[in-house]
């Protein structure tokens, strides 16, 4: 059966977890172009413009071997986002008989019951076997995501994560303190 509350509930960790790492790729950008960038521009852009910003502030003020972390780390980011973004815009779909309710039910009612039987069943969290996935992009119908494959998406926004805010603490030192070397901006 599906989308069962554990899938539901894993949909919305997932949501919580993305919009953590979205704040801390924003810090991140903060961190590397602070002289340049507001906080909070950094932290509201859109992932695609953060991840193009991190780049380019780590080319320019990040020695190489820091810098190419940085880069490829941005380049892992976008695969996790992307993921991300295939299950939170994607359509959940029920087909057949699932999808509707038999026509002499609804008929059956009055006017004034009507609106909140549609919105009961608009409402309705139902669990089928006819639950299927549109991808955002495209007009044909999948197979909804299983609990593993959530949970995983869920865990690699999570770990990312972390890595950024470890990231966001090392270049805060290099840029304050020198240490460890490898800032090349002027220390702030």
């Amino acid at each position: 059966m599906y989308p069962d509350e554990q899938i539901l509930m894993e949909v919305g960790r997932i949501a919580v977890a993305a919009g953590r790492l979205d704040a801390d790729l924003g810090m991140r950008w903060w961190q590397l172009a602070r002289d340049d960038v507001d906080q909070l521009k950094a932290r509201k852009a859109s992932a695609g413009q953060v991840r193009e910003k991190i780049k380019e502030f780590a080319a320019n003020r990040l020695e190489t071997a820091y810098r190419n972390e940085v880069v490829a780390f941005a380049g892992v980011v976008e695969a996790i986002q992307k993921d991300r973004n295939a299950v939170m815009h994607s359509q959940w779909l029920l087909r057949d008989s699932d999808a509707m309710r038999p026509a002499d039910e609804f008929l059956a009612l009055s006017e004034e019951q009507r609106r909140a039987y549609i919105e009961q069943w608009e409402r309705e969290a139902r669990a089928f076997d006819g639950w299927r996935r549109q991808a955002n992009d495209s007009l044909e119908l999948g197979e909804p995501y299983l609990l593993e494959e959530l949970v995983a998406i869920e865990r690699r926004l999570a770990d990312a994560s972390h890595v950024a805010q470890r990231w966001n603490f090392q270049i805060a030192s290099m840029r304050v303190s020198g240490h460890p070397s490898g800032w090349l901006g002027r220390l702030t």
